[in-house]
């Protein structure tokens, strides 16, 4: 299983997000659907001493350690598909097939490979980028559930307080552009209600879009956005939001409808997350909706996460200064300790109290770590997990303290994503 995709602003060719319309669409575009950066093979080989293959570009490629390509246009299965890239050098990428080849050599009229999209697919659409709807990979999904996407920049308050903002709605069941059988997500008045989620912000103001970075990590069922919607350079300014969306691991049998819609509200500020999803449990419920209860009975229901946190006392559970958070590394056995997994708690009547929730699943690939941002920000690591070394992403993210204070999450590239 290749695990998660891991994409972002800094890649070259990534769409960039700015405050026009049609910005998040063209992200979601590219990431979920596409895919881009098609660059040509030169030579595609297999080395069956070390079951290595290696693509190799003339005139150099863009490709990264960790990021998935696809790679298409060989007569032979074994080299096409997605793979993982293991390292690289100016004019190599070297990956591990799930096959041998066969062959020493791939042969085929053209070779190519691009980053690889998720696999998620786009429904329905207005023609003209700014509206569409997107649904998990056919192959893979246990839903009939969708994300619905204004990014027409012509909602009320889409510029609240200058943060441009688009609308995204969690719906299930949809057979057009802006028809389906039910809305997931809680925002009947998010657009004359300003304390109503279903927005995704963009950039603030209109000003230069330098520092407006984005990344996306998930598969064909479930993915995680996260957008430093800010302007600043500065370090305090480093607490982009984080949103959520699609199929998580449910402990229900025949569960067909474990997916979750995490937006945000457009009155908070506009460097923080505030009650966004940032730091997992950390906000106002009502941003976070799952499609049906377990029950499977037509109507959302409401959502929180149960997980250890670096200091009981604190909101949020996440560590956003050194003062209550655990020393990194653990004295005991020089590790970083984390929770793991983020298991999603439903509420039965819209409370969180102990009688009032059950366990519905977790979410995939995602952990806490109990230490004050114990690794560098945006890097990908080697983290033990379950007795394996696995690759994950360590990003610094907002919370509801305010945007001088960000936290840590580690989101798996290599595990955590079975269902």
């Amino acid at each position: 299983m290749i695990g998660a995709k891991f994409l972002d602003s800094s890649l070259a060719g990534a769409p960039q997000i700015e405050y026009g319309a049609g910005s998040l669409i063209s992200i979601l575009d590219a990431c979920l659907v596409n895919g881009w950066g098609l660059t040509a093979i030169d030579a595609l080989t297999y080395d069956s001493g070390t079951g290595k293959c290696t693509a190799n570009f003339v005139g150099g490629h863009s490709f990264q350690k960790d990021r998935v390509i696809r790679i298409s246009g060989a007569d032979q299965a074994a080299y096409n598909g997605d793979f993982r890239v293991e390292s690289t050098t100016v004019n190599d990428v070297i990956f591990t097939p799930d096959a041998a080849p066969g062959v020493a050599t791939a042969t085929g009229v053209t070779l190519q490979a691009k980053f690889a999209p998720l696999d998620w697919v786009r429904s329905f659409d207005d023609g003209v980028g700014t509206k569409a709807v997107y649904q998990p990979d056919p192959a893979t999904r246990s839903t009939q559930c969708a994300i619905w996407v204004d990014d027409t920049n012509t909602l009320t308050n889409y510029n609240y307080n200058s943060c441009y903002s688009s609308m995204v709605k969690g719906v299930v069941n949809p057979t057009g552009l802006d028809v389906w059988d039910e809305q997931i997500t809680r925002d009947e008045y998010a657009e004359t209600s300003l304390t109503f989620p279903g927005w995704v912000k963009k950039a603030y103001s209109t000003s230069a879009t330098t520092y407006r970075k984005w990344w996306m990590i998930g598969d064909g069922r479930f993915f995680y956005l996260i957008v430093r919607h800010g302007n600043s350079s500065s370090s305090s300014y480093d607490c982009p939001s984080t949103y959520a969306f699609g199929e998580f691991k449910t402990y229900r049998a025949g569960d067909q409808y474990n997916f979750i819609c995490q937006t945000g509200r457009i009155d908070q500020g506009t460097y923080d997350c505030s009650t966004e999803f940032c730091n997992l449990i950390d906000g106002s419920y009502n941003t976070r909706v799952i499609a049906r209860g377990a029950d499977q009975l037509s109507g959302r229901t409401y959502y929180s996460y149960m997980l250890f946190k670096a200091n009981d006392m604190q909101t949020p559970p996440q560590a956003t200064t050194s003062a209550g958070a655990l020393t990194y590394p653990n004295p005991v056995n020089g590790e970083l300790v984390y929770s793991y997994p983020i298991e999603v708690t439903e509420s039965v009547s819209g409370g969180f109290t102990a009688t009032d929730t059950f366990l519905r699943g977790a979410l995939p690939g995602v952990a806490i770590p109990l230490h004050y941002k114990p690794l560098n920000g945006n890097t990908v690591n080697d983290i033990s997990l379950n007795g394996q070394t696995e690759r994950a992403v360590a990003l610094n993210v907002g919370t509801t303290k305010g945007y001088s204070y960000s936290a840590q999450i580690l989101i798996f590239l290599t595990a955590g994503w079975e269902r």
